[in-house]
């Protein structure tokens, strides 16, 4: 790839940055945080209940059947 001097080589200018498109690359980023804290949230529940699954079943059960009818 020749640049505008006729040289061939790396000497490639930055690419302008416009207002716009950082805000919804930072737009973009915050969604991806959110993502990953709502899918960390998600794993800590899945271990939690797979951890005390049957001891949150057990007190389910006893707390229905001590329910008068």
């Amino acid at each position: 790839m020749r640049s505008e001097s006729g040289h061939s080589g790396d000497s490639r200018q930055p690419v302008p940055t416009y207002h716009g498109s950082v805000k919804r690359q930072k737009r973009g980023q915050g969604y991806t945080e959110y993502g990953l804290i709502l899918m960390l949230i998600g794993l800590v529940v899945i271990g939690a209940l797979t951890l005390l699954g049957q001891q949150l079943h057990e007190l389910w059960h006893s707390i229905t059947t001590a329910m008068p009818r």
